[in-house]
């Protein structure tokens, strides 16, 4: 069983290979990572819903917020820019 810190390493670590891969110039990988980076802060706040519900934890919710989806969906929409995805890129821009 995984704790609560090792699910949210993954997309953390996503995140970072990404980056790597804007940094290379492979858009496509990068769109990999940060979809996978997404996908996984979806899995950790559907899964422990409990979790972000009191006032306490909404902070932590704000944090990883701020720390890996808005980062993660700017990104998406430059790789989306970069490839001609506008559609993609202005979604993920939104």
């Amino acid at each position: 069983m995984r704790t609560f810190e090792d699910k949210l390493k993954v997309p953390y670590i996503e995140r970072f290979n990404g980056n790597i891969a804007v940094r290379d110039n492979n858009m496509e990988v990068a769109i990999k990572h940060y979809n996978k980076a997404l996908m996984g802060m979806k899995f950790i706040f559907e899964s422990d819903k409990e979790k972000f519900m009191n006032p306490s934890s909404r902070e932590d919710a704000v944090k990883y917020i701020r720390e890996i989806e808005i980062p993660c969906s700017l990104n998406l929409a430059h790789c989306y820019n970069k490839i001609g995805g506008y559609h993609l890129a202005i979604k993920y821009a939104s």
